[in-house]
């Protein structure tokens, strides 16, 4: 599903990634594990064009590179940074609604097949999420 090949990305005149290669077959869980600046995020919003980079990241035999994040997105490609941002004031299952992707496609999902997948979501559905923890 995605082949990342010769990756390199970073910020401005810092280079942060050099040469990452990455493979991820279908049904597969891969994690990216490192230490704090070891490009981990770097990785991931190269991978979504967040920011400039070289090389080569196929998604479903779709060049990522070069492409603007929202045609990525649509692609099927998603990204949930780690800063668990959230509109604090509103529920739990208002949150989920407002990234429901329920047309047939890539990346297709409802707030009814995420809570069922996730029970304890589920329980907490009406819950402000601003009260959640990130555990």
């Amino acid at each position: 599903m995605l082949t990342v090949r010769g990756l390199e990305a970073g910020y401005g005149a810092r280079p942060v990634l050099h040469g990452v290669d990455l493979d991820v077959a279908p049904g597969e869980i891969v994690a990216l594990l490192g230490r704090n600046g070891s490009g981990r995020s770097t990785t991931a919003k190269a991978l979504m064009g967040l920011l400039p980079a070289r090389g080569s990241a196929r998604w479903n035999d779709v060049e990522l590179l070069g492409q603007p994040a929202h045609r990525i997105a649509r692609a099927g490609l998603g990204y949930v940074p780690e800063s668990r941002d959230v509109f604090p004031t509103l529920s739990v299952a208002e949150n989920l609604r407002l990234g429901e992707r329920p047309r047939a496609g890539p990346g297709r999902w409802t707030t009814a097949e995420l809570l069922a997948r996730f029970p304890r979501l589920s329980e907490r559905a009406q819950a402000p999420a601003g009260v959640l923890s990130g555990g």
